[in-house]
């Protein structure tokens, strides 16, 4: 339960020792920064903006009007308690009508007979005993609220370490004496959660100040800075640059200052990229500094080169900070309703912070949230101050508010293939249709390609759809480039390392360091997974996961512990639906099944352009796409699979599509008769004949399946989320990993089938002789080790539950429902150290997640 240090310094967003010239101190000058991160010019298209409305509603002078002509004690109360009111207004209507109807009784009472009238004043006072009856009923299934305050005083889940570390509160009240002495300390601590908190904290001001429904044309600005922590990645390494010293001639001593000031040149001679030309094509030595930049130097792109770790740092936190462009959209994953039974999409307008600098991680403006907040909550500063935000609060607010105003366009999640343009909308779940995960039938159409067709398609597209133009202005270069070339260029690239392969699991705009711990790691990716898997469910991707990560799931339902990544598989329609919809598009997961660890990171989609063409060119652009981690840069792997009619005449005929047709090649081709072409020539038959009955599918690797091997899904879970495999699984790992579901010992590690999880011979020694050698099913407590017992503790009821489906397979009668998912089976390390500022110990924290 260790984990590696997270940087933090005083003043993070303060640039040189709180000299930030671009923050304005607060008072009578409060306003200057939000004219120049919100570009207040003499342009008026930005002048109105919703988000400078919002903040101008702070300016303490106008007393929050904007805000205040909306609200009155009926929007408070519904504010406070927002599905609350949406029963109450139910009951209104209903006693409305019942009033309405009553009157029209009384005015025709006369024309009746005293018989009549009787029998009229037994059906009055029958529904009167009915309606008050059926009051009750609304009353009784609305949520629990004990008084108005309640539901703003108490987190719906309150832990220690829900609350939002929040930075530099001792800058914004310095008069305020705290009771926790690591209020100054943890005000440093850069929670990633403090972003997607206050997008939902603007959403809900923007609700209630615009009197109505976000429209389809709603947008947000956006700075990385607010999201990824740059002041680690722009750190400079002195020690480094002491060992480089140590090694290299005195004449650089007299030059330190300019070692620590980099230019290009200066940089490539530290870093080990001396002489290389690419590097030098995506490096330019500023002609004027950038504020609160340390460096002479911008990053313009990715580089084949390969950088000493220090420097790699450097460059993906310079090309954040300088050149990255913002997300196209932000995607709220599980958002509105009790269990996540819709998502908001929200559009990005990159004009509105041309600049690129930090909005929500602003003095001024992190005060203005929480004065909002404040008013709204009728809460005292000292009060708020010591209960602060959490994600599962604001979640469930958000929602309330969703619920009662709404989204100009709210989509079915069965109709996202209608989505043609980019704009802000509510996704919502057919609960009837798509609420349980059930055996899937999976068919040709899900797979079939033709390029000449999709690329006719999206030109006609592209004159009236902006994402569609943008996706075929990019094909377009794409192939004059291939023309001249005969292949693709390179699209995403890796973090490539001097003397090292540890950097190739890692995307290189949002490298972080390699020297993580193995925990950490799991963490990262046991997160990335349940996102992707949740996030295909809701949008009807069609999606399971792959190659190694497959064999993990068959072993305990979880990765394989030396993954650096994890591989998935989608269908050619899915993944042009991705391309055309969701490239770009960042997600934030906002799941309350996560509990404190919701929305700990973003998740960025990146398609490869490239997808529409399905040949391997020179294997540089095999990988379709990718889900990246923002904090980290540990990435997802996405493929599709295509049928294509040219596929056999455009390929190589290897290995792997001969043991599509004759699993045991390897083993076969040894015995056929020397210079005897029948075997391979049948071979080829074989595959022709899935080819002509459109069988065949394939990715861009030359990985090869049958659809009759995918045309049906199972239901499962996998790292605690549900997910689907093919059911002719242990078919695919046998042809992909012949030896794989026998072996018990891989690389270091051995598996334990009692405890249900790989366990690293360095942690259990006892599970192998002096020789590292593995024993056979060792007794149960044969390894005592606290971290290998902490995962036992967290994992093994999940891990009990997926062996009884695997070797029950009922799978026609699985019904897997959200509910059934299993909480975080990963410690995150940033819990590890925030916990330990608090004082929990490694028993509490476990006891939390558990």
């Amino acid at each position: 339960m260790s984990g590696r240090p997270i940087h933090h310094s005083k003043n993070r967003w303060n640039g040189d020792h709180g000299k930030n010239k671009n923050v304005s101190n607060i008072g009578s000058e409060m306003f200057v920064t939000h004219d120049d991160v919100f570009q207040r010019s003499n342009n008026e298209n930005y002048k109105n903006t919703d988000f400078n409305k919002f903040i101008k509603s702070f300016d303490y002078s106008d007393n929050l009007t904007n805000i205040d002509e909306y609200d009155d004690n009926d929007d408070d109360d519904f504010f406070h308690k927002p599905e609350e009111s949406i029963y109450k207004e139910l009951t209104r209507n209903t006693f409305n009508s019942f009033h309405k109807h009553l009157k029209n009784l009384f005015k025709n009472i006369t024309k009746f007979k005293s018989i009549n009238i009787t029998i009229t004043f037994i059906f009055i006072i029958l529904i009167m005993i009915i309606s008050l009856f059926y009051k009750r009923i609304l009353v009784s299934s609305s949520p629990n609220f004990t008084n108005e305050l309640s539901f703003m005083d108490q987190p719906i889940d309150n832990t220690p370490l829900h609350k939002i570390i929040m930075p530099f509160i001792d800058e914004l009240y310095p008069d305020i004496t705290f009771e926790d002495e690591l209020m100054d300390e943890l005000s440093d601590f850069f929670d990633p959660r403090l972003t997607p908190a206050m997008l939902l904290l603007y959403i809900q001001s923007h609700l209630l100040a615009n009197k109505g429904k976000l429209k389809k044309d709603f947008n947000i600005a956006f700075s990385w800075e607010d999201w990824v922590d740059l002041d680690q990645r722009l750190e400079y390494d002195n020690e480094y640059l002491v060992d480089w010293l140590a090694v290299h001639s005195n004449e650089f001593l007299n030059n330190i200052e300019n070692l620590q000031n980099l230019d290009c040149k200066t940089f490539a001679m530290l870093y080990g990229c001396e002489g290389n030309k690419n590097f030098f094509s995506k490096c330019n030595d500023l002609k004027r500094p950038l504020p609160n930049h340390p460096f002479k130097f911008e990053i313009t792109g990715p580089t084949d080169a390969k950088i000493r770790e220090p420097g790699r740092l450097l460059y993906s936190g310079t090309y954040l900070k300088t050149h990255m462009p913002p997300p196209e959209q932000i995607y709220l994953l599980d958002v509105f309703g009790d269990n996540g039974e819709g998502s908001l999409m929200i559009s990005v307008d990159p004009k509105r912070n041309l600049e690129q600098k930090p909005i929500i991680r602003n003095r001024d403006i992190l005060k203005q949230f929480i004065n909002w907040e404040i008013k709204h909550t009728k809460k005292d500063l000292k009060t708020f101050l010591k209960t602060g935000w959490n994600i599962e609060t604001l979640r469930f607010r958000t929602s309330g508010l969703l619920n009662k105003f709404g989204v100009e366009k709210i989509i079915r999640n069965t109709d996202h293939k209608s989505i043609n343009e980019k704009e802000t909308y509510l996704a919502v779940k057919d609960l009837k249709k798509g609420g349980q995960m059930k055996v899937s039938s999976w068919k040709f159409d899900d797979f079939v390609w033709d390029e000449e067709e999709f690329l006719n398609e999206l030109s006609l597209s592209a004159v009236t759809n902006e994402l569609d133009n943008k996706l075929y202005t990019e094909i377009d270069r794409l192939e004059k480039f291939r023309i001249q070339s005969g292949y693709h260029p390179k699209y995403l690239y890796e973090a490539q390392l001097y003397g090292s392969s540890l950097g190739s699991h890692y995307d290189w705009r949002f490298f972080q360091g390699s020297l993580i711990t193995n925990d950490y790691r799991q963490s990262i990716i046991h997160k990335l997974a349940r996102t992707w898997l949740r996030f295909c469910f809701e949008n009807n991707l069609k999606t399971f996961i792959a190659y190694g990560s497959m064999l993990g799931w068959i072993r305990n339902g979880l990765t394989l512990p030396w993954d650096g990544d994890i591989d998935v598989i989608v269908t050619m329609e899915s993944l042009n639906l991705l391309a055309r919809n969701f490239n770009q598009t960042m997600i934030i997961d906002y799941s309350s099944k996560d509990g404190f660890q919701t929305a700990m990171t973003g998740y960025l989609i990146d398609i490869n352009p490239a997808y529409y063409s399905r040949i391997k060119g020179d294997g540089n652009n095999v990988i379709d796409g990718r889900l990246i981690d923002i904090s980290t840069g540990i990435y997802l792997d996405i493929t599709a699979l295509a049928w294509s009619k040219n596929y056999l005449k455009e390929t190589s005929i290897n290995k792997k599509l001969k043991k599509l047709v004759d699993k045991d090649f390897e083993i076969n081709q040894y015995f056929a008769l020397e210079g005897d072409d029948v075997y391979i020539e049948t071979l080829m038959d074989q595959l022709k004949v899935l080819q002509e009955e459109k069988q065949l599918i394939h990715c861009k690797n030359d990985n090869v399946y049958t659809i009759d091997e995918l045309s049906i899904m199972i239901p499962s879970y996998f790292e605690g989320v549900r997910a689907y495999f093919p059911h002719d699984y242990e078919k695919i790992i046998w042809r992909l990993y012949p030896k794989a579901l026998t072996r018990v010992t891989e690389l270091d590690y051995v598996f334990d089938h009692k405890l249900r999880l790989w366990l690293n011979l360095y942690d259990c020694p006892d599970y192998a002789d002096e020789n590292m050698i593995a024993y056979f099913d060792p007794p149960f407590g044969t390894c005592n080790c606290t971290k290998v017992i902490d995962e036992y503790k967290l994992t093994h009821a999940y891990t009990e539950r997926h062996i009884g489906m695997l070797e029950e397979g009922d799978w026609l009668n699985y019904e897997l429902d959200e509910n059934t998912e299993s909480k975080p089976l990963r410690i995150d390390e940033f819990f590890v150290l925030y916990s330990a500022r608090l004082g929990i110990s490694d028993e509490e924290l476990l006891d939390l997640y558990l």
